[in-house]
């Protein structure tokens, strides 16, 4: 059996493979509470699942899902739905 170290924070889990994983987790802990405390998600509930098929390498999908810089360029259909300015900002703009 392999030891692994299991932390929570602000409704996730985190797990790190290892028992003596590196750098301490309180410091993240606590900023993630204090950024993410406000929608209390210990308590969200799954409202809907879409299952994509991506004939893709999951590497490069995963990289694209994670930046859009160039989303308001070249995807403005995407920014109707989510404003990425505002989330990074921490509003809560409708």
């Amino acid at each position: 059996m392999i030891p692994i170290r299991v932390e929570t924070a602000a409704g996730c889990i985190y797990v790190a493979l290892s028992d003596d994983a590196v750098p301490d987790f309180t410091p993240f802990r606590i900023a993630l509470e204090r950024a993410l405390g406000p929608y209390n998600l210990s308590q969200v509930k799954v409202a809907h699942v879409i299952e994509l098929k991506e004939q893709a390498n999951w590497k490069l999908v995963m990289e694209n899902a994670r930046e859009c810089h160039h989303c308001s360029a070249r995807h403005p259909e995407f920014n109707v739905l989510f404003r990425p300015r505002s989330f990074m900002e921490g509003r809560r703009d409708p």
